[in-house]
């Protein structure tokens, strides 16, 4: 071994290196382990950079026998480090996984070291690349569950460009094990930069990806959409709670695993002519209930984050939150809705308003405008436009978040608003536009319509977007009844509080106006805030929680209101995929025989979600173990004639005639 010493190679590693110690040794406060300064785990950190410096300082020639033998030890010992990466990121142990799932998990991080020497023939380059990887991998898996409170899943690869969109507004919180992992992962690079060992000859390269091609493929086949992972009792997925299914089977594990779920295959039994038969046996004749030929304008806004937090615990505060939107029961139709999304997923919950379809029948994690719309597509837009309605959709965002500026005209809107392409009236509240500029701009679009051309617009809003830590906002409501502190959680009911207002002010104009018109608000999701407030008021952690408790995290209030008589009534349970359906009855205009036999399906199943089934005696189902009814078979046969099979697709489903 020979040890040769570099200015140039000092200099550029010394601040860097200097940097680290520093930042280590006064931020003590990221080494705290149940409240209490870990000296141990701090000096770990410290040795770790240490030794890095010490490697990378000096220029180290290897012996040839001592230079083949250490690469081949840390091409097997890599992948274990990068395990331990990933998992320590996520708050999680090695020593926590049995011993099949240790070792799976383990021969999936061998399998990217192999790909990786499979096309540079370097070990020093394949351990590098591996160990980057793997760290980034880990820390994407970190930053969603931190920002989203719900674990990454293989659909969302399908929706960088939005996370990107929005991932300025939260707050990273570097954490003692996040410095650890990074020391870890320095010292590591900086060892494997002293490999120079490659294969030089034909034979003994060709040899090597043979062996690592046959090794891939026979990894991929037992791995994927095979019997043998579940022979071997490892094929399990917790749709309920994921975050269950990466700490039991491990980050990588868990994420092959769902990844199974990505294609959408027929439903047992489905043919277009089993679908023509299900709606002959639904048809009915539907007649409109508005007088005249005057059908209501109707408004229908997606609330970002809007609910009602105390349905899941005990929440006492000093200024109430939503006073107004809670006492609206005149000539108003209100209760619980039941999403499929916690946190995000905005469009989700967009699409299965918009189109009745159900995040049940579709793979875990999908992102239905991303994944399924690549052209026209049924839905409420083309029922109301059959009925001679103007139809327009807007949001104060950007047009590319989850493809919408494509997606809306798929859809049959008209008529498209966005903050990068339109200019809303200028009205801000923290960094998002708030929820009265659009309502302004609703109101713009009602006075100048043409004639007594009714509109249907379709509002999706943005103020109350995570995250809530913006420090120059300052709450205007309290928790009085919490032993803990949370700021995120006061900042985001003040923001439910101005929602509140605002929409209030949207209820007063049309009150005061002649033309019919009728208003539907609903909240898209429940937010995503911090972990500790949730545990105390859930009194429980969310893995501990029962069927019921969990579904509770994904209510959220709605509220159909009319400036002119219709009956008042409470719907206790309702999914988000018969809201469309109960806004066209509500509104007195006829259902399509898509929404007729929703109409049958929510008499029996008032809730359909990602989660799973409620049905009419309050008996709870958990996803994959549903009863075995027709009327819900007939559901998702329904569903896929209309998402995924295009070429048989029946027309009309979403048509009525004008009456």
């Amino acid at each position: 071994m020979r040890i040769e010493f570099s200015k140039k190679r000092a200099a550029l590693t010394v601040p860097p290196i200097f940097f680290l110690l520093t930042f280590i040794y006064y931020n003590r406060a990221l080494f705290l382990v149940d409240g209490v300064y870990s000296r141990n785990l701090a000096c770990t950190a410290l040795g770790l950079v240490l030794l890095a410096g010490c490697l990378l300082i000096p220029k180290i020639t290897l012996h040839p026998t001592a230079d083949k033998v250490l690469s081949i030890l840390s091409f097997f010992a890599t992948p274990l480090l990068c395990f331990w990466m990933v998992e320590t990121l996520n708050g999680r142990l090695l020593e926590y996984y049995k011993d099949l799932v240790f070792w799976v998990n383990y021969f999936l991080y061998l399998l990217v070291i192999c790909i990786l020497y499979f096309f540079t023939n370097r070990v020093r380059v394949a351990v590098i690349a591996s160990l980057l990887f793997s760290f980034l991998v880990g820390l994407i898996f970190m930053l969603v569950y931190m920002f989203r409170g719900t674990p990454l899943l293989p659909a969302d690869l399908f929706a960088v460009r939005t996370a990107m969109n929005v991932m300025g507004n939260y707050k990273m919180t570097v954490t003692g094990s996040v410095l650890l992992v990074v020391a870890v992962l320095v010292a590591a690079i900086a060892l494997a930069g002293n490999f120079r060992i490659k294969c030089t000859k034909k034979w003994k390269r060709w040899t090597q990806k043979g062996i690592l091609a046959l090794f891939t493929l026979t990894a991929f086949s037992c791995i994927y959409k095979t019997d043998v992972m579940a022979n071997a009792g490892l094929k399990v997925i917790d749709f309920w709670a994921q975050e269950n299914t990466y700490r039991e089977q491990g980050i990588a594990l868990g994420f092959i695993l769902n990844s199974q779920y990505l294609v959408v295959e027929n439903p047992v039994g489905y043919s277009p002519k089993v679908v023509k038969d299900l709606l002959q046996s639904t048809e009915e004749v539907q007649s409109s209930r508005v007088t005249g030929t005057q059908y209501p304008n109707i408004i229908a806004i997606m609330n970002e984050s809007f609910s009602d937090l105390s349905v899941r615990g005990t929440l006492e505060v000093d200024t109430p939150y939503m006073p107004f939107t809670a006492s609206l029961r005149e000539n108003a139709v209100y209760g619980h809705l039941y999403m499929s999304t916690f946190g995000g997923g905005t469009s989700n919950s967009e699409w299965e308003f918009l189109t009745g379809g159900s995040m049940s029948y579709l793979p875990v994690g999908s992102i239905a405008y991303q994944q399924y719309i690549h052209g026209e597509t049924d839905s409420i837009v083309k029922t109301v436009d059959t009925l001679g309605y103007r139809k327009s959709a807007m949001h104060p965002h950007g047009s590319t978040g989850w493809n919408r500026y494509r997606v809306y005209p798929w859809l049959g809107f008209e008529e498209t608003r966005f903050w990068d392409t339109y200019t809303f009236p200028e009205d801000i509240v923290r960094v998002f536009p708030s929820d009265r500029c659009t309502y302004t701009e609703i109101i713009r679009q009602y006075e100048e319509k043409d004639g007594d051309t009714p509109l249907f617009i379709f509002d999706v809003t943005m103020q109350n977007h995570g995250g809530y830590t913006v420090e120059d906002y300052e709450p205007t409501v309290r928790i009085q009844n919490m032993q803990g502190s949370y700021p995120d959680a006061e900042q985001y009911l003040s923001l439910i509080r101005e929602s509140d207002l605002a929409f209030q002010e949207l209820v007063t104009y049309f009150s005061q106006q002649e033309e019919p018109t009728i208003i539907l608000m609903f909240g898209d999701h429940q937010p995503s805030l911090s972990t500790d407030f949730y545990r105390e008021l859930d009194g429980k952690e969310s893995s501990e929680k029962t069927i019921e408790e969990r579904q509770l995290e994904y209510v959220t209030p709605f509220i159909i209101w009319a400036n002119y008589d219709i009956e008042s009534r409470e719907v206790d349970k309702i999914s988000a995929n018969y809201l469309s359906t109960l806004l066209l009855e509500t509104a007195g205009l006829p259902l399509p025989p898509y929404n007729q036999y929703l109409k049958q399906v929510y008499t029996q199943y008032p809730v359909i979600n990602a989660l799973g089934v409620i049905d009419s005696q309050g008996n709870y189902y958990q996803r994959g173990e549903e009863p075995d009814d027709e009327l819900l078979h007939g559901y998702e046969m329904l569903q896929y004639n209309s998402v995924f099979d295009s070429k048989n697709r029946i027309p009309g489903l979403y048509s009525v005639k004008s009456q």
